[in-house]
């Protein structure tokens, strides 16, 4: 297994592959055997070189990502995570991946003017849905219309995946968006100028996307993942000091600005002593210091 893994993440140029054909990168290949992408698991076990860009990520790659964690503990969610961060290198803006994963304190996108009854209307209007499926959407609440259905009433996002799966166009697997492409669309939305420009943009988005990404979209615009993890959880996690920070200001992006600060005057100081792994300032105990790999090592969990 050790040696398949090592000839199949060498056999992926990640900006090159994922350009030609976002279905073939191994940052787009379904979960490995501990739940995780093949590209987690790789880096994990063989040490594999770190991101530098969480920009140009596979979000179909992130959905499948986060699928897996379902049936997972909290702890063993928390540790999936945990490992799935450190791809990246310590010194890499995770803000627009963060914000993604924890979309309910992303205060720079605030909320978007789209409740359940909203993107139920939207969609009926968007893709002409027979009149049974419109009303499936805008009752989605009610068990006796989603019965026979692969969803769970009560649960939007479910009963919205069962209602596109069959009817969008982009394949699984085949999505070009990444997590760029994903947040500059997410803008677009957010920032529409009036309800009809909203509808657009949010049109432009769901023809990009697969029936997968367009569940876990919902989700994000709904500004709750459901995922059984809260961004306190996540954030102590991260770092000892990320939850302090977050308190002081309630703005993600400036709490990772000034944890990936550390991290970088960390390094030019362990440069310029001939020194290696340096940890960043507040990392004792726990919290994200600098392994062998150059990438985040997150500490004790809760």
């Amino acid at each position: 297994q050790e040696h398949w893994l090592r000839k199949f993440h060498a056999g992926c140029t990640h900006d090159v592959q994922h350009a030609i054909s976002p279905s073939r990168c191994c940052l787009s290949k379904p979960p490995g055997p501990l739940g995780l992408p093949v590209m987690a698991l790789a880096a994990h076990r063989l040490g594999g070189a770190k991101l530098t860009s969480c920009d140009t990520e596979s979000f179909y790659g992130l959905c499948r990502f986060l699928e897996s964690l379902h049936l997972k503990t909290k702890t063993d969610k928390l540790t999936a995570l945990e490992l799935h961060l450190r791809r990246f290198d310590a010194t890499c803006d995770l803000y627009p991946l963060m914000r993604l994963l924890l979309p309910g304190v992303d205060n720079e996108r605030g909320a978007y003017g789209l409740k359940e009854s909203n993107l139920a209307k939207l969609y009926g209007e968007m893709l002409a849905l027979p009149e049974g499926q419109k009303q499936r959407l805008l009752r989605w609440k009610d068990p006796a219309l989603q019965e026979g259905y692969k969803c769970a009433a009560g649960d939007f996002p479910s009963v919205l995946y069962s209602v596109v799966e069959s009817r969008a166009t982009v394949k699984p697997g085949a999505s070009a968006l990444s997590v760029g492409d994903l947040n500059e669309a997410l803008d677009r939305v957010h920032n529409a100028a009036d309800a009809g420009e909203k509808r657009r943009q949010l049109l432009d988005l769901v023809r990009r996307a697969s029936a997968t990404e367009q569940k876990w979209i919902a989700k994000i615009v709904l500004k709750d993942l459901k995922v059984g993890f809260s961004h306190e959880s996540v954030l102590k996690r991260f770092h000892p000091d990320a939850m302090e920070l977050y308190n002081r200001s309630s703005m993600l992006k400036r709490v990772l600005d000034e944890i990936r600060k550390q991290y970088v005057q960390a390094r030019e100081a362990g440069a310029a002593a001939g020194g290696k792994g340096t940890a960043a300032p507040g990392a004792d105990g726990g919290g994200i210091a600098e392994d062998d790999g150059g990438g985040p090592n997150v500490g004790p969990g809760e």
